[in-house]
């Protein structure tokens, strides 16, 4: 499943309605989010002088080093969001991501950063924290 989708479907929720924005990677009408602190991210939605940025993951790069740097340069300055699939298989097992995706941020000390998860079947959304 491409990080694309979870794009498309997040720039559409209901809570984003009154944002103004924009996207990366794909071919958005309102252009790619600009640069933070040396990254783009994958979705940027602002309104007055509010910007909210979130950072699409799949199971297999939530919680890699890449990851990690995205969200400690859009978080200095930005109420920062991590959404990822609310279901990922490890040794053929399905689990709960969100546990380890918090563990990652507490043990990076981006405990400001918030988490969120996209179900890739229904386009629903939901902050965990």
């Amino acid at each position: 499943i491409k990080n694309e989708f979870f794009k498309v479907k997040l720039s559409k929720i209901k809570g984003l309605s009154r944002y103004y924005v924009k996207a990366d990677h794909i071919d958005w009408k309102q252009g790619s989010p600009d640069e933070i602190n040396g990254y783009i991210p994958d979705i940027s939605a602002s309104k007055q002088y509010q910007l909210l940025v979130f950072e699409i993951e799949s199971c297999s790069t939530y919680n890699d080093d890449h990851t990690k740097a995205q969200l400690t340069a859009f978080s200095k300055s930005y109420i920062t969001y991590i959404i990822v699939p609310p279901v990922c298989i490890r040794d053929g097992k399905k689990y709960d991501p969100v546990p380890e995706v918090k563990k990652c941020l507490k043990d990076w000390g981006l405990t400001s950063v918030r988490v969120g998860t996209c179900n890739p079947f229904t386009g629903k959304i939901e902050y965990n924290k």
